[in-house]
C-alpha cells in the first residue's frame, strides 16, 4: 500500500457516521503532519467519502458511510474511469495541488499553498502560485483579505492572504494567458480577467 493510501485509510478509519472532525484533530489522532492532512482530506474529498461542512471541519457522506460499514480499504491509483464526457482527467500538477489545497483551506497564502502542493517548495514555485493566484483573484474566483499574515521578519509586512470566493469544482480552472481569461474545466465556461 503507497504512503497516500496509506494515509487516506488512517484519516477514513477516524470518522463515524454524525461526526465532524477538524484538520487539527485529524492531524493529532493520525500522527500524520499537518500538510498531508489537508492533502489526505482533499483526496477524500474526491473520492467522494468525506465532505467539508466549513472551513477545515469535515464529516462522512452518504458514500462514506457506506464505505466505512463495507468495510472498504482504499487503495492507490485511478478513482474510476475516464468517462470521456467533457472532463480532463485529475492531473497531479503544482497548480491542481494548490487548487486542491484552496478549496480545503478557504482562507490560505503563497506560503500556504506552496507548503501543501510542492514536495521540494522551490522560487519558481512560489512565483508560479502567486501568478496563479493573482489570475484567479482578476477572474473573481478568489478575494484579497483584509487582514495579513504574520510575516517570519520583524521588518516583514507579512504574507497577503486570499479566499476562495468561487469554488468551481474538483478540476483546476486554468489560467490562459494570451486571452487574459480562465477556462473551469469542470462547467466548460471562460471568465474573462479583469485588471
Amino acid at each position: 500500500m503507497s504512503g497516500l493510501a496509506k494515509n487516506q485509510n488512517a484519516i477514513f478509519a477516524l470518522f463515524e457516521d454524525g461526526v465532524a472532525l477538524e484538520l487539527t484533530a485529524l492531524s493529532e489522532q493520525s500522527d500524520i503532519s499537518y500538510h498531508e492532512t489537508i492533502k489526505t482530506a482533499g483526496y477524500l474529498v474526491n473520492r467522494g467519502y468525506l465532505a467539508r461542512l466549513e472551513n477545515g471541519v469535515f464529516a462522512l457522506t452518504e458514500k462514506g458511510i457506506e464505505a466505512k460499514a463495507q468495510g472498504v480499504v482504499i487503495k492507490s491509483g485511478p478513482m474510476g474511469p475516464d468517462t470521456g464526457k467533457g472532463r480532463t482527467p485529475f492531473k497531479n500538477t503544482l497548480r491542481q495541488k494548490a487548487w486542491s489545497a484552496m478549496r480545503i483551506m478557504v482562507v490560505f497564502s503563497i506560503n500556504d499553498l506552496v507548503a501543501v502542493a510542492s514536495d521540494d517548495p522551490t522560487k519558481q514555485d512560489h512565483v508560479n502560485i502567486r501568478r496563479y493566484c493573482l489570475a484567479l483573484r482578476k477572474a473573481k474566483i478568489l478575494f484579497d483579505m483584509p487582514t495579513r499574515e504574520r510575516g517570519y521578519a520583524q521588518s516583514s509586512n507579512g504574507f497577503k492572504r486570499y479566499r476562495l470566493f468561487d469554488d468551481l469544482g474538483e478540476i483546476a480552472p486554468t489560467y490562459r494567458g494570451k486571452k487574459n481569461e480562465v477556462f473551469d474545466h469542470n462547467s466548460r465556461e471562460v471568465m474573462p480577467c479583469h485588471a
